[in-house]
């Protein structure tokens, strides 16, 4: 590569961030990818007296919040702060467990500490429905701040704008609210109100949801944070589909940061040009291109990396056949993955099928064990009601929770779950639900995606130090059971290669798995 374009992709990397906040940023990186300790590095990369840093790191002694516990932030989120701090917009990469939210707290905590307006700094906090209440708890018990959410983006919106409608208030709302009219008139009156952006901060928890610049909540994101200060978005596993999502996250943080899409889709992505048009391969290239240049507004870290560990966790992968009426099935449909868990929406007259007995006796033999909660994933609805039903039967109690679930029961259920109330969950929502101290769960079928998979093993694996965590997938012989070793695995390690990725039962221990039966 030429010195001139070398100094173009030097230009590009830095995007609009400044010569003092790079050298502070490669500081930051370079610490963690030599293993460099970082406990003593705090009040250097904060630019802060030793008083500042611990108002950074500490909680509020006049916590609002029922049952939550006080507490520092650990040094490598501190770290992790001054990152999100020097980098202006970032993307916030840290596996789950490694306590986003609170980094985010420990950002407003600094901003607070900088601010010469008089008022403390303002928030707006996007994020998974079900998950707005347990996001504004954290905030609050981290700044000592009240913020206010909204758990839909109807009736609540419009409280909202009645209550609220001469100054910006701290808000947790689902990521939704984006492309509701009546939240976008109301954030376009604060804007006209003030003369200035409304918000300090604007934070997109789970923020993959972005990832295609074709949808019209990406369009109404990129039009609202035109003008934002400050951007973090929160994913740990970015990649998600495909590269393209993670570069449109990228793009929303800084437009003259990144490669025009043509550029950037010849660099990292290999194609086949013998047809007439051409036409990607499903392969990737330049991975450690892909993260020098994004270096400095991606900051990925796993558990392994802050050393943390899985000790006695397992995977095990459990193959059921295909019935006669399945197999018939599969002949007259394209509608695979119905068939393999749900052949009933297809045939009325067939009523199970081997994975919910399958599921059921997994179930009776977990709890048998002394084991007090599983949780399921399954990604159709129509399974999920049978596999209640069935596992009801045997006796055990049972909820299902998914997006048809309203907000009062949503947060019923998960409150019955984490209590042990309530012995088997089936859900389908992959994002923001603990339930650490949940030791077993079934995937009732793959999901195509291998980053759904992750994060919905992230359920029960959020603590630091994960221990006695057992996986158990649930497969149908044949086809099923080649696609998700072939197809899913392979993009598992895609997403390893440009992204990072922690460790991961459900795609590392299935994958050794996989390997010594063949």
């Amino acid at each position: 590569m030429g010195t001139s374009k070398l100094s173009y992709y030097k230009t590009r990397l830095k995007g609009n961030l400044s010569d003092e906040a790079c050298q502070k940023l490669e500081f930051i990186r370079e610490a963690f990818t030599s293993g460099q300790a970082i406990q003593g590095l705090e009040g250097f990369l904060y630019s802060l007296t030793p008083e500042q840093v611990d108002t950074v790191k500490a909680t509020r002694t006049s916590c609002p919040v029922e049952d939550r516990p006080q507490g520092t932030l650990r040094p490598y989120q501190t770290v992790g702060v001054a990152f999100m701090y020097y980098s202006q917009s970032c993307l916030l990469g840290d596996s789950v467990g490694l306590g986003k939210t609170a980094q985010i707290a420990g950002l407003y905590n600094l901003l607070a500490q900088f601010s010469t307006s008089d008022r403390p700094p303002r928030v707006l906090f996007f994020g998974d429905r079900v998950a707005t209440p347990h996001l504004r708890d954290e905030l609050i018990m981290f700044t000592g701040e009240y913020v206010h959410h909204s758990w839909s983006t109807t009736k609540s919106i419009e409280d909202l704008v009645m209550e609220y409608a001469e100054e910006p208030v701290n808000l947790v709302i689902p990521h939704a609210a984006l492309r509701n009219q009546l939240f976008q008139a109301w954030f376009e009156t604060q804007y006209a109100n003030t003369g200035k952006f409304p918000y300090d901060l604007v934070v997109v928890d789970e923020s993959s949801v972005l990832g295609n610049s074709t949808t019209q909540i990406y369009k109404a994101a990129k039009a609202l944070f035109k003008d934002c200060p400050r951007l973090i978005l929160l994913n740990a596993t970015p990649f998600e589909a495909d590269l393209d999502t993670f570069y449109n996250q990228l793009n929303l943080l800084d437009p003259t940061f990144l490669p025009t899409k043509t550029s950037f889709n010849n660099t990292y992505r290999s194609m086949d040009y013998s047809g007439i048009f051409p036409k990607f391969t499903g392969k990737y290239k330049n991975a450690e291109r892909f993260q020098h240049l994004v270096s400095l507004r991606y900051l990925p870290r796993t558990r392994e990396q802050l050393g943390a560990s899985f000790q006695d966790c397992s995977a095990d992968l459990v193959l059921v056949p295909l019935s006669d009426e399945q197999k018939a099935l599969l002949k007259d449909t394209y509608l695979h993955r119905a068939v393999y868990d749900c052949p009933w929406v297809l045939d009325p007259s067939i009523d199970t099928c081997g994975k919910v007995e399958a599921t059921v006796n997994l179930v009776g033999e977990i709890l048998s064990t002394g084991a007090k909660q599983v949780l399921i994933y399954s990604h159709f609805k129509d399974a999920q009601d049978v596999l209640m039903e069935a596992i009801e039967f045997a006796g055990y109690s049972c909820h299902v929770l998914n997006g048809d679930t309203n907000s009062t029961d949503s947060r019923d259920i998960v409150k019955s779950f984490q209590s042990g109330n309530t012995q088997v969950l089936i859900t389908n929502v992959q994002k923001s639900l603990n339930f650490d101290n949940v030791n077993h769960c079934i995937f009732y079928g793959y999901n195509p995606n291998p980053n759904k998979m992750r994060q919905f093993e992230g359920r029960i694996t959020r603590s630091f130090d994960v221990r006695d965590k057992h996986i158990y997938m649930i497969l149908t012989e044949g086809k099923e059971f080649e696609t998700f070793k072939h197809t899913v695995l392979s993009r598992a390690d895609a997403s390893k290669d440009f992204a990072g990725s922690d460790f991961s039962m459900v795609i590392t221990l299935l994958s050794e798995q996989i390997s010594l039966m063949e």
